[in-house]
């Protein structure tokens, strides 16, 4: 770090001109980095953060979400531009067990056709891409995807499991979907297996649109349509925009939204609730139950909630699944990515924007903050992930900003770390005398 710290501020890479480390701290370095490099071990600098683990999915196209199986340790299930969805299993491909494949194949685009034939997976391979997944119990999930809002069954081989979408307004292109419990809102339920069953999800894609439904209910989409939700702004141009990403609040009583050719909107999910803690059933059950009208239509089918707020200023228009999320014990922030490289994290009672970090060479995606620590990871274009700390400044007097940090790296002498000094020797895998 360039701002006065004391040397606990200090690292290897970027040391004051005052400052030299001593020798026992020199020690350590070469005993924890092998950065000898005489004896034939490879060279690790400190500073540099080492991956615990490589895990080969299979795919064939870039991987677009990656989630741990819920109450089953060691699985993880990842899909991707291929339009698989792979189980793999990360026990295993660190201990070795067993033979060289460590994922499986839940969801296959050659399987997925309504009609129930199989067909060349090249057909589909550019074309029908899965976008993010969604785990209603440890074994049953929904996945987002050109193919529509699929279900699948970690169970289930993929010539078994469902085909085609199971909302039929979704049929053609699913971008982001979101579990939601309403039992869970009023904690009528135990355990946290009950916890994760749900048979109502938000979904979005093409269009302004973002709908609850009920997946108990067959048949016309309609009878599954729970409550639709829809800016104010946007109404009529639905051509022009579409969701990127979905949140829920913590207290799923609040659902986030960001699209795509637009800004970041929230919603109060059950406005005219009969409770404060949250929707009844027989709140629920009326919001389903239409009125109907002389010439047989349903009245409030169409009636979208409106925006409670909106952020913007970001820009969300390079790439296709930019994530917006609540950040804070109390969801007291919002966070998004931004086309210029940005990390933005707003305030949500005000909307002002609290930070604004630099956080990839090219896009910034997204941010996921960690659900109680003061930590996150932003993640974009180039192929780095990146861990940020939330922390009062180091110094009051200095402007902890990019632009801040920058004005005052300039006013200081810069000396090379004894390391980057002599970097170049190090790349060869030449001996360094520190």
């Amino acid at each position: 770090s360039p701002l006065p710290g004391g040397p606990s501020t200090v690292t290897p890479f970027s040391s004051h001109a005052n400052w030299k480390p001593s020798s026992e701290l020199v020690s350590s370095w070469k005993e924890r980095a092998g950065i000898l490099g005489s004896g034939g071990r490879r060279i690790d600098l400190p500073g540099i953060v080492h991956p615990l683990l490589t895990l080969s999915t299979n795919h064939r196209g870039n991987i677009f979400h990656v989630s741990p199986v819920p109450l089953r340790p060691g699985k993880v299930v990842s899909c991707a531009a291929d339009g698989y969805l792979m189980l793999s299993d990360v026990e295993r491909r660190a201990s070795g067990i067993g033979d060289f494949s460590f994922s499986s194949v839940i969801l296959s685009p050659e399987y997925q056709n309504e009609n129930g034939e199989s067909e060349s997976a090249l057909h589909y391979r550019h074309s029908l891409m899965c976008f993010s997944h969604e785990f209603i119990n440890s074994n049953v999930g929904l996945v987002c995807s050109e193919r529509g809002l699929l279900h699948f069954d970690l169970r289930l081989p993929a010539r078994s499991q469902h085909r085609g979408s199971v909302v039929e307004e979704m049929s053609r292109t699913c971008k982001a979907c979101k579990v939601w419990n309403a039992y869970d809102v009023n904690g009528r339920q135990d355990g946290e297996e009950a916890e994760l069953e749900s048979s109502y999800v938000f979904a979005g894609g093409s269009g302004c649109d973002v709908v609850l439904y009920d997946l108990r209910m067959t048949g016309d989409f309609s009878c599954q349509e729970v409550q639709r939700f829809r800016p104010r702004p946007l109404r009529g141009k639905s051509n022009s925009v579409s969701v990127s990403g979905i949140d829920l609040s913590k207290d799923k009583r609040e659902l986030l939204i960001s699209y795509e050719n637009d800004q970041i909107y929230t919603f109060p999910i059950f406005p005219n609730a009969s409770s404060a803690a949250g929707p009844s059933l027989s709140d629920i059950n009326a919001a389903t139950a239409h009125d109907m009208e002389e010439d047989g239509e349903s009245s409030n089918r169409h009636r979208p909630v409106p925006e409670l707020a909106a952020y913007g200023g970001h820009l969300n228009r390079l790439t296709f699944l930019k994530m917006a999320k609540y950040a804070g014990p109390r969801d007291e922030y919002i966070c998004t990515g931004s086309d210029s490289g940005h990390a933005w994290i707003y305030e949500k009672k005000t909307g002002s924007v609290v930070s604004f970090l630099k956080a990839d060479n090219s896009t910034c995606n997204g941010i996921v903050p960690h659900p109680t620590l003061p930590y996150f990871i932003t993640y974009g274009i180039d192929s780095t992930a990146k861990l940020w700390r939330a922390s009062n400044p180091v110094d009051d007097n200095v402007d902890d900003t990019d632009l801040g940090r920058f004005a005052y790296s300039q006013k200081r002498k810069y000396q090379k770390s004894m390391i980057v000094d002599q970097w170049k020797s190090a790349l060869r895998r030449k001996a360094i005398d520190l």
